[in-house]
């Protein structure tokens, strides 16, 4: 009698697991779902933008690149990761960066850092066959769940066509103001 009753409640306890293994294994179905739809949806993204969307760790090795790097500096993403910062631009655009970039690390390290705040550089940076060209970059620190700086995240833009055309225009004037005062 003991025995039947212990055999009838270890079967309703099993049951029971069975049910609530069913229920998590479902749960955990549609959040593996949920997460491929969201990596698909971020690599649709990724692989479109035109822009090059990066991070770097605090040491100032890329860590992420979009795809797009290879069509506006030439390296495929491989190479590109591995490329050291300084590899990226002239030797004179490297020295202001590096002042920008440690002068951003010292405001972090002295807990004056804004969590908002990024920074514009509009530099000349090299293609892969060393064709320099104009670029904006937009940068901000990439931060842990504590807000405290872990690495930098950034926006690439190829503005030589519009660096070109603001010098051309820029000559323009000059050529006029010239002609004028000569007039």
């Amino acid at each position: 009698d003991r025995l039947a009753r212990a055999q009838v409640e270890l079967s309703a306890h099993r049951d029971h697991l069975e049910e609530l293994v069913a229920e998590r294994t479902d749960q955990i179905q549609k959040k593996i779902a949920e997460l491929e739809a969201s990596e698909s949806r971020f690599r649709l993204l990724a692989d479109n933008v035109t822009d090059l969307i990066w991070t770097m760790d605090l040491n100032l090795r890329f860590t992420f690149m979009t795809p797009s790097v290879t069509g506006m500096f030439g390296y495929s993403m491989e190479e590109a990761i591995d490329l050291p910062i300084d590899k990226w631009s002239a030797p004179e655009a490297n020295e202001w960066v590096f002042a920008e970039l440690s002068r951003h690390l010292e405001i972090e390290k002295a807990g004056a850092g804004d969590p908002n705040r990024s920074a514009v550089f509009r530099i000349q940076q090299l293609k892969k066959d060393g064709t320099p060209f104009w670029v904006e970059i937009r940068t901000s620190f990439l931060r842990d769940p504590d807000g405290k700086a872990i690495g930098f995240v950034g926006i690439t833009r190829d503005i030589d066509l519009q660096k070109r055309a603001e010098d051309a225009l820029r000559n323009s004037e000059e050529q006029f103001r010239n002609l004028n005062d000569n007039i």
